[in-house]
């Protein structure tokens, strides 16, 4: 009789129910990893996980890029959605042209044939004028974490009178132009939330909220209409441009990500109705910073 075993496990890993004939046990239980069976450790390949308490036995090598999280803790706390491959993340990584690649790795730098590539984490954003696309990753049918995108229209610079937007570069260098194009980020932990003081204020401002819009940040002129459920502040805050066409340099300040009613504004990416989707998102994000990258 061929020998055989089953077993039930719980979420994080916890043996329920276990059961063989013959003397016969698979080594291989848990996310299909190799269990010790003199220390009861299961090996991922980075490092051993301690199911009975549910938490590994060393730091994930890659604990600096999410300090919000715990270096012990596995899959974010959540095992029923998320499945941990080898111990640590897989994360983009930012070729030295530039391009953002997906790799089985969460090391801070990676080679390639001789040519870097620099992590920049599990989530990356870019906008290209018309869409603000967000790159994350998802786990497979096999287990395997494979990279997702997800588009949202989003809006920048003031439009015209025939409610077109106008992303040249001579517009860039513009007060009233969208957000030049370069390479940003945002702190999933910078939210500002519009209060019900803004909400007020921002009402009853509405129609004069635009000689507002520089206000010191934290304040929010011009409301719902204008800001949505909030804003998260874009780094860095200021970038120089140079018209092409005049050789005048101007500095672009007070950059945000953020929501609102009307499409459009000085110099900020607005995604209208869908901050707070997005937002519960980015909120959630182990990461310390999240990339933007800007390119018409």
């Amino acid at each position: 009789m061929t020998g055989f075993s089953h077993c039930f496990l719980l979420p994080f890993g916890e043996l329920f129910i276990s059961q063989r004939n013959d003397g016969f046990d698979s080594r291989y239980k848990f996310t299909a990893k190799e269990l010790d069976n003199e220390t009861q450790y299961t090996y991922f390949g980075a490092r051993y996980y301690d199911s009975d308490v549910s938490i590994w036995l060393s730091v994930d090598p890659a604990s600096e890029m999410y300090p919000s999280t715990s270096p012990y803790m596995y899959v974010r706390g959540n095992p029923v959605v998320l499945i941990d491959q080898n111990g640590m993340w897989d994360d983009y990584f930012e070729t030295e042209s530039g391009e953002v690649v997906h790799r089985n790795s969460s090391k801070d730098v990676i080679y390639e044939n001789g040519k870097k590539l620099t992590n920049i984490g599990q989530t990356y954003m870019d906008y290209n004028g018309k869409d603000l696309t967000v790159h994350s990753q998802k786990n497979n049918k096999k287990g395997d974490l494979e990279p997702i995108s997800v588009s949202i229209p989003a809006y920048s610079g003031v439009p015209d009178e025939k409610n077109n937007f106008n992303h040249s570069s001579e517009s860039q260098a513009s007060e009233n132009g969208p957000i030049p194009k370069g390479k940003y980020f945002i702190k999933p932990d910078e939210f500002q939330v519009l209060s019900t003081y803004d909400q007020l204020v921002g009402t009853i401002l509405n129609t004069i909220s635009q000689a507002f819009n520089n206000g010191k940040m934290g304040a929010f002129p011009g409301g719902f209409r204008s800001w949505g459920y909030g804003r998260y502040p874009i780094y860095p805050q200021s970038v120089t441009v140079k018209n092409p066409s005049t050789g005048e340099s101007v500095v672009r300040t007070n950059m945000f990500l953020h929501g609102g009613m009307v499409p459009g504004s000085h110099g900020c990416i607005d995604v209208t109705l869908f901050m707070e989707p997005l937002g519960v998102g980015i909120n959630t994000s182990p990461q310390e910073k999240i990339y933007i990258y800007v390119n018409y």
